[in-house]
């Protein structure tokens, strides 16, 4: 019987959202022991980045994703697009969420690790009533 390690810890989750629509999610992030994530810790610095494409293999994002960092609740980051920019075609798409974890002291382009937290696909529905550009 052959061995396998798997070190994808990514988990997959399908999103759905509306044409024209604010999109936001906000994710909860904890360690293995169910703690929620320092993401303001002094010794580590996070980032986020969320990409929505017409495939696994375009280079095109089609959405800029800002992802805030809660300064009041631990461990929570959330991801928006307002309801103007989020007037695209309806379909399907693929996404993923990567956070980085870069150590600020004595280098803070010394990254530590990243990881592909979720992925899936990303369906727009379509709307009748789209905001103004």
């Amino acid at each position: 019987m052959d061995k396998v390690l798997n070190l994808d810890r990514s988990q997959r989750l399908d999103l759905i959202c509306r044409k024209g629509d604010t999109f936001t999610l906000n994710l909860e992030l904890k360690d293995d022991s169910g703690v929620a994530l320092d993401l303001n810790d002094q010794r580590n610095k996070y980032s986020f980045k969320m990409d929505v494409r017409p495939s696994d293999t375009s280079e095109l994002n089609i959405v800029d994703v800002t992802p805030k960092i809660s300064a009041d609740t631990p461990g929570l980051v959330t991801f928006s697009v307002d309801a103007v920019n989020m007037i695209m075609d309806s379909g399907l798409y693929v996404y993923d969420i990567q956070q980085t974890r870069t150590d600020p002291a004595p280098d803070p382009d010394v990254v530590l690790s990243v990881d592909t937290l979720i992925y899936g696909t990303f369906k727009v529905n379509e709307d009748v009533t789209i905001a103004q550009k």
